[in-house]
C-alpha cells in the first residue's frame, strides 16, 4: 500500500486568506479576552502590534527574575496576623 506525506510550508494560510497570523490573533484576543491582552501589558509593558507581529521572539524576552520578584513582593504573607 502506498501512503503519501504532503508537507505544507509555511505561508499556505496566508496563501488561501486564512486569518492566522500573529496580528490576527492579538485582534481575536482583543475581541474575545481582553483581560488576556491586558495582563501581557501588564508582564511585557505596552505590547502593540509591532510587538505581537514578532510575538515568538518576544515571548523569550521576558526577564523572568525581575517579574517572579514582583509576584513575590505583591503577594508577601502577613506575619503579623493571626
Amino acid at each position: 500500500m502506498l501512503k503519501y506525506l504532503y508537507i505544507i510550508g509555511n505561508g499556505f494560510d496566508l496563501h488561501h486568506e486564512i486569518n492566522s497570523s500573529y496580528g490576527n490573533f492579538y485582534e481575536w484576543m482583543n475581541e474575545n479576552n481582553p483581560d488576556v491582552i491586558e495582563k501581557t501589558d501588564e508582564i511585557y509593558g505596552i505590547c502593540d502590534e509591532e510587538w505581537w507581529s514578532d510575538f515568538e521572539n518576544q515571548l523569550a524576552s521576558l526577564d523572568t527574575i525581575r517579574y517572579s520578584s514582583e509576584i513575590a513582593f505583591e503577594n508577601q504573607p502577613d506575619l503579623l496576623s493571626e
